[in-house]
Order: structure tokens, then C-alpha cells, then sequence
């Protein structure tokens, strides 16, 4: 027998998959004698600043709401580097990224805009407050 949920969902329905996209991107680089930034979401204005900077991203930081918003960042040796689809399913917002086949003499530093809005992880790892 099937309940229903408060949201009219049926209960063993499995969990749909809404397709985001970035509300802003941004790019930069990073040079390989500097230790990597790690792919995960940013969540605070300390944490964005610090990945900014380390990235050598042109202009100013811009302002984020990090109640209602997440910074996705992605970092690979490459000399293209872009979020090409974001998933939210269940929670979970899974990520994939497209990266060129070449070996530059730097890193390539990619971040998206999203709202966070029912997501309560990111590629399976929790998000942070």
C-alpha cells in the first residue's frame, strides 16, 4: 500500500531529479608549485575569499549570500575547466565537469554560482554550515 507525504508525493515514488543551472561562473588559475584546491562546495565568505585569491580570479570578490547560496568549485591541470551539468536528486546536487586533454604548465580554477535550496550535500559529501 502507498502512502502519501505531505508534499503529495507518493511515498515510494523514488526521488526526482530537478537539472540547475549557475546563477554566475567564474574562472581563474592556479599555478602547480601551489598545493591544490580541494573540489568541494564553498560555503562561507572566508572560504571564498581565501579560493579567490589562491585561483588569481580578475576583479573584485563578488558579493554571495551564503544562507541562500554555494559556491561549487572544480580545479584540474588543464587549460579548460567547466561545470557542463549540476543534478539535484534527493538531496545530493551531483556535479560533472568538463576538462580539457591537455597538460598546461598551470591549474585551471572553475567556480559556479548555485542556490542551495534543498541541498544538503554536494557528490555525496555533506554540506557545511
Amino acid at each position: 500500500m502507498l502512502g502519501l507525504v505531505p508534499h503529495g508525493v507518493l511515498a515510494d515514488e523514488p526521488a526526482r531529479t530537478k537539472d540547475l543551472r549557475p546563477e554566475r561562473t567564474f574562472s581563474g588559475t592556479l599555478p602547480l608549485a601551489m598545493p591544490p584546491l580541494v573540489n568541494s562546495p564553498i560555503t562561507s565568505r572566508a572560504d571564498f575569499e581565501r579560493a579567490w585569491a589562491m585561483c588569481s580570479v580578475k576583479g573584485p570578490v563578488p558579493q554571495i549570500d551564503f544562507r541562500r547560496r554555494l559556491v561549487l568549485a572544480a580545479v584540474a591541470q588543464s587549460s579548460k575547466l567547466s561545470f557542463v551539468k549540476l543534478a539535484l536528486e534527493g538531496g545530493d546536487l551531483k556535479t560533472t565537469v568538463a576538462i580539457a586533454p591537455d597538460m598546461p604548465d598551470h591549474r585551471t580554477c572553475a567556480f559556479a554560482v548555485v542556490d542551495r535550496t534543498g541541498v544538503k550535500s554536494v557528490n555525496g559529501v555533506a554540506l557545511g554550515k
